[in-house]
């Protein structure tokens, strides 16, 4: 029988029996466990305090043993890494250049013959491949100066006039600082339903923002773009009368999306019905 791991309470009864006086023999009929495995799991006992006739074996004396077997000893390079070692520097290379390691494998394996695992875990030990990137806490803009705003769809509702299903969508409106929010309902997202539904956040929260984050609302931004966004005229013209600077978000890019996109209903502190 090949040597298998034993698990806590199948070391405890081997040395349980073991501490009573009984026989490799006769603990591995016992326990179901080979007497090879069996004395494996002994080899560390007599060190550890635990010898016939003594007291049963405490839980820290089973950890013990199981600690001493699962201990890694010292790993050697394998042959397929050893490989690659040669290739280092041309590996790093085409990493750093931005090279797909998919790309780096179809291009090595002409000449070494090693499996994309292989070559995945040499580039995670040996190049810093897969690391994960810093991520700094972008601090939040002093109270009053900025707000994000975003379209949501709340639901459905039946109009009894009708008999058919509408779409209800929110307006929310989040301060950037505190968090605090105003939720405007409507039935539209088009640009009525937006000036509606900021006239009554400035309501809500006693006032202006100097800016409005705002994710490319269509009614608000008619070209989305990374560089040079194009504001509607009408909204234009309206954040000029409130005295706010209309600032668009980074268009495809998550971290470049609003903190009102990914609010939930524990954010919202208050509802504004319009």
């Amino acid at each position: 029988m090949a040597y298998r791991e034993l698990s806590v309470i199948e070391v405890r009864e081997v040395l349980r029996r073991y501490v009573l006086g009984e026989s490799l023999r006769a603990i591995a009929r016992g326990t179901g466990v080979d007497r090879k495995t069996v004395t494996k799991y002994l080899e560390s006992a007599p060190t550890l305090g635990v010898r016939p006739g003594g007291p049963p074996p405490t839980e820290e004396q089973v950890l013990a043993v199981l600690a001493t077997l699962r201990a890694p000893g010292p790993r050697g390079a394998s042959e397929s890494t050893e490989l690659l070692a040669p290739h280092h520097a041309t590996i790093q290379a085409w990493l750093d250049d931005g090279l797909r390691l998919t790309k780096i494998y179809r291009r090595l394996r002409k000449d070494v013959a090693v499996s994309y695992s292989t070559l995945y875990r040499f580039a995670q030990v040996h190049c810093g491949f897969g690391a994960s990137t810093v991520t700094v806490r972008v601090a939040d803009p002093p109270p009053g100066e900025a707000a994000e705003v975003d379209f949501g769809l709340l639901g459905y509702w039946m109009d009894p006039d009708t008999g058919h299903r509408r779409q209800v969508h929110g307006l929310l409106v989040t301060l950037l600082y505190s968090r605090y929010a105003c939720l405007h309902v409507t039935f539209r997202q088009d640009l009525p339903a937006l000036l509606d539904g900021l006239e009554a956040a400035w309501t809500f929260f006693g006032g202006v923002v100097k800016r409005l984050v705002i994710d490319n609302l269509k009614p608000a931004v008619t070209t989305a773009d990374r560089y040079a966004p194009v504001v509607d005229r009408v909204f234009l013209e309206y954040a000029q009368a409130r005295g706010f600077v209309a600032d668009p978000t980074v268009v495809r890019h998550p971290t470049g999306k609003t903190q009102a996109s990914y609010c939930n209903a524990s954010r919202i502190c208050d509802t504004h019905w319009g």
